[in-house]
């Protein structure tokens, strides 16, 4: 993973522990307001907290087992190799993730929106293509 990837991420951790200090003071929990909004950015920041923590130990472990594989003992080397082996793979899977959750989200996902569809006049053609559109 690249540097800037892992500084923006471990600034985003950290916010998320700030915001976890904010929310439980009593200033704020008398803000209704900003106690809504610090919460709302709290949820936002919890699955990539959990991914990222989930990554830093799996890296951990894949250190751990790279300085196993420099052991003297053949049996102990091929054990840190099959360690290693699992735990690239785990990071391999992990990253995409962590990635995803950087995206931006859109402003308008928080909104409320009902849409209807329907089908109006025009006969079955009508019906077929409200269909469509319901299923696009």
């Amino acid at each position: 993973m690249k540097d800037s990837i892992r500084q923006k991420l471990e600034r985003l951790v950290a916010r998320h522990e700030e915001l976890a200090a904010l929310l439980a003071s009593p200033a704020i929990i008398g803000d209704q307001k900003q106690f809504r909004n610090l919460s709302q950015e709290y949820a936002r920041l919890v699955p990539l907290t959990q991914n990222f923590r989930a990554w830093q130990s799996v890296e951990a472990d894949l250190h751990s087992a790279q300085a196993m594989a420099r052991d003297r003992d053949a049996a102990l080397r091929t054990l840190a190799e099959e360690e290693q082996h699992a735990a690239e793979t785990r990071l391999a899977a992990l990253e995409p993730q962590l990635l995803a959750l950087l995206l931006p989200s859109d402003p308008q996902d928080d909104g409320n929106l009902f849409l209807e569809i329907r089908a109006g006049t025009g006969g079955d053609e009508a019906a077929l293509f409200a269909g469509d559109l319901f299923r696009m």
